[in-house]
């Protein structure tokens, strides 16, 4: 008989000491390892019916919550350099890589996820063979208006750690009511 799927769950401290929370959904020798990194104000915790699909096709699944998001450490909406996600993100590739057990791992972006792994891919920041991107943000649906752009770069210099609204309407998230609802959880 198969050994069954794990869920397991844990902490990794981030290059500068951040807390970063991670959730993995794995199998005992998988043909290959998906590595999340999620959408804008989303969490890990949203991958999990993601996860337990692709173990169900012999595939282990790992996310983390990005600083400021989830249940990782860092004050949400606020960040000090782009370069501080894709070191998360990258931080949990190789975590993962190391769990699971030398098969290929792959890197999944889902939305601002997807720009996160497609800019640290150009970069040469993550290296993998082959990478999925799942409705990358490139161009946002939501179009920020003049004013806030102007703010947001008037107040960054003058106080550096205001947090604005992204203005994201969970209700344009998806027409499936329960994800609607799991999008606007806070963890």
């Amino acid at each position: 008989m198969a050994a069954e799927p794990e869920q397991n769950e844990g902490w990794l401290r981030g290059r500068d000491g951040t807390s970063l929370f991670w959730r993995a959904w794995t199998v005992p020798e998988p043909s290959f390892a998906v590595v999340v990194a999620h959408g804008l104000g989303e969490h890990s915790g949203r991958y999990s019916r993601l996860g337990r699909a692709l173990n169900r096709r012999g595939i282990s699944c790992y996310a983390v919550d990005l600083r400021g998001m989830g249940r990782s450490a860092g004050k949400r909406g606020h960040l000090k350099a782009w370069s501080d996600w894709i070191d998360d993100y990258a931080d949990l590739l190789a975590f993962a890589a190391d769990l699971a057990g030398g098969c290929e791992v792959v890197p999944l972006g889902h939305s601002f996820g997807g720009v996160l792994i497609a800019g640290a891919m150009l970069r040469g920041e993550v290296q993998a063979q082959r990478f999925v991107l799942s409705n990358p943000a490139f161009l946002p649906k939501v179009r920020v208006p003049a004013w806030k752009l102007r703010l947001a770069g008037a107040a960054s210099r003058v106080v550096p750690r205001l947090t604005m609204s992204n203005e994201v309407d969970p209700e344009v998230i998806s027409r499936d009511p329960e994800q609607v609802r799991l999008y606007a959880e806070i963890l």
